[in-house]
């Protein structure tokens, strides 16, 4: 791994073999830089009011316009929420532009409390 100090002057992303690779650009020393993180994986969290939720996201998936989006994994996590620990499942999602779409389909299920 190549370390690099720079200063973030704009991000965005690509789809590149169904994937999302973030591009950060930049200026350093040296002069203009853009790097690529394959590794990103888009994500929201989800309270959930009961423990067959975690099952229940893996099996979403949503068509829109040209591009389908699936749930690719869920992790169980504790977060601060209002200065209180909270028990949230955080849910992965093949794609950044899947986030708001899944999480609406989310919203619905009964054993969400909150996104």
């Amino acid at each position: 791994m190549h370390t690099i100090r720079f200063y973030l002057t704009d991000a965005t992303y690509r789809i590149v073999d169904n994937k999302a690779v973030i591009h950060l650009y930049g200026r350093s020393k040296d002069g203009q830089v853009c790097v690529h993180d394959e590794h990103f994986e888009p994500y929201f969290y989800v309270q959930p009011r009961n423990e067959g939720l975690k099952d229940e996201l893996l099996t979403i998936r949503v068509s829109d316009k040209d591009d389908e989006y699936s749930v690719t994994r869920v992790e169980d996590v504790v977060k601060k929420v209002n200065e209180h620990e909270t028990s949230l499942l955080k849910v992965f999602v093949n794609l950044p532009s899947g986030v708001p779409v899944i999480k609406d389909e989310v919203r619905r299920l009964p054993g969400a409390k909150e996104c």
